[in-house]
């Protein structure tokens, strides 16, 4: 049985994008019969650690940990997906025999890796060519995206956008430090009886408790936490959301969405969902503007032709089968390399 350790961490400055779709990556390698492992800061495993979690020391002064758990398990395939680690971490934490696969979309430090996945639209190779050794290879574009395994079965339900679409889904990431929720729950007052609106809350938002107060005495529904925010996807209408991984998790289900960028490096992707028509940028947490906000949802939420449109091409861009490519590519290095050694 192959072994995967996943370097990653998540929280309330981070967000819990890059724990998400390492959770969604390692889903994959686990249908294909590998067991997997999480590294992780302290900090991060007291939110999202299991029995297969240990803890690590920050940046790479936690390599050598890693090592020692990659010798001790007999780690196969090393995943790191952190902004803070680049090539002195992977340099240090991995053995001769470790395939090094590292998750990425900056591409603004270097790397010593065998596989590279950038998930960014307008990726190219080129971008990586000063940064990586010649031999890596490259896993570029949408098709990668990491999404778990549920959304690629309701990737082809059957979808049929009403008349006034009223049910809208507010979704700011796992942690939304900046607390974009509230200004989002703010301009909804503009629309108000006009929407149905949940607001979903994730596990590493530092404002929850303020946040469901302002909910709830607006009338709204609340979900903190949701065990199955997938369902609640499915049964939008349209979505206000981050330009993060749950950008890519509604396009693949369909659900039209109007996008706040919150990060940095969520723009090139919110551009490009709105390049092919799959979503719609509609302001930065640094420039909020309530009054557009709320215009936006009430146009989206009165014009059924735009929302079909943005559906369908969502749909086409995200499939929801990006995590199993990538098992499968992964796979086959480390295959290959198992029978280079043993040859």
């Amino acid at each position: 049985m192959p072994h995967a350790l996943f370097r990653v961490d998540g929280g309330p400055e981070i967000g819990i994008g890059h724990v998400m779709r390492c959770r969604a990556l390692q889903a994959a390698f686990v249908s294909l019969g590998w067991s997997c492992w999480t590294a992780m800061t302290t900090s991060s495993a007291e939110l999202f650690g299991d029995s297969q979690t240990i803890t690590v020391a920050a940046g790479t002064a936690g390599a050598l940990e890693v090592a020692k758990a990659i010798e001790q398990t007999r780690i196969d395939c090393l995943v790191v997906d952190h902004y803070a680690l680049d090539v002195e971490f992977e340099q240090a934490a991995h053995s001769p025999g470790t395939t090094v696969v590292v998750i990425d979309d900056l591409a603004d430090r270097r790397h010593d890796c065998d596989l590279l996945l950038d998930t960014g639209p307008e990726r190219e190779a080129s971008d990586y060519a000063q940064l990586t050794k010649p031999t890596v290879q490259f896993l570029l574009g949408p098709r990668y995206a990491l999404l778990r395994p549920e959304f690629a079965g309701l990737h082809n339900r059957s979808l049929t956008p009403p008349p006034i679409g009223r049910r809208l889904l507010i979704t700011l990431g796992g942690a939304d430090p900046d607390n974009v929720s509230e200004r989002v729950l703010d301009a909804l007052s503009q629309v108000h009886g006009m929407i149905d609106a949940v607001l979903a809350i994730g596990p590493a938002n530092p404002s929850r408790e303020r946040l469901m107060a302002r909910a709830y005495a607006a009338g709204l529904e609340v979900v903190a936490d949701a065990p199955n925010l997938v369902a609640l996807m499915a049964e939008a209408d349209m979505a206000v959301a981050a330009g993060g991984t749950t950008c890519w998790e509604l396009a693949c289900l369909g659900v039209p969405t109007l996008l706040i960028i919150i990060a940095k490096n969520q723009r090139a992707v919110a551009r490009a969902m709105q390049n092919v028509g799959a979503a719609m940028i509609i302001g930065d947490s640094t420039e909020f503007d309530r009054d557009k906000v709320a215009a936006s949802i009430g146009q989206l939420a009165n014009d059924r032709t735009r929302r079909a449109q943005m559906s369908a091409a969502g749909r086409g861009l995200i499939d929801g089968l990006g995590a199993s490519r990538v098992a499968h590519a992964v796979a086959a290095v480390v295959a290959a390399r198992q029978m280079e050694m043993h040859s």
